[in-house]
């Protein structure tokens, strides 16, 4: 797609939904920086369990910030994975109050390689990470 057409595209977008994708972009570098500065110090954050006070999002809520992060993934000048996703999109509910879990899971690959995945969920609900779940086994961590 040409730089016009995206530009026109872009500015026939909702002002919300382009706030949302933003948003979503910042959460995406947030989430990057600390997966590669400071993993180990943010990770416990991430796996903990939302507040007992926090709400649990509609299918609305899980679908506009599921959009805004694949849209926000395309656009960002790096390759975004499964860990930074999730991330971004437990930040974006937890800003909103909203409950989410994030969860990692291990399997093998062809010739036996070790594989990761990690995805969210809320409300029930897969929020990201949807792709390459069927080929983990989640990882109990104590949380």
């Amino acid at each position: 797609m040409n730089l016009i057409r995206q530009a026109k595209r872009w500015k026939a977008t909702p002002v919300a939904q382009r706030r949302l994708v933003l948003e979503a972009a910042a959460m995406l570098t947030v989430s990057r920086l600390l997966v590669a500065f400071g993993l180990r110090w943010s990770l416990g954050w991430f796996l903990r369990e939302s507040p007992t006070t926090a709400r649990i999002p509609n299918a609305a809520v899980r679908t506009q910030v599921r959009r805004a992060v694949l849209i926000a993934v395309r656009h960002v000048p790096w390759a975004s994975l499964c860990l930074p996703n999730a991330m971004a999109a437990r930040l974006m509910l937890a800003r909103r109050g909203y409950a989410s879990t994030l969860h990692l899971g291990v399997g093998l690959r062809e010739r036996k390689l070790l594989h990761a995945h990690a995805w969210l969920e809320s409300g029930g609900a897969i929020v990201t990470g949807h792709k390459g779940m069927e080929a983990v086994v989640p990882l109990p961590l104590a949380r």
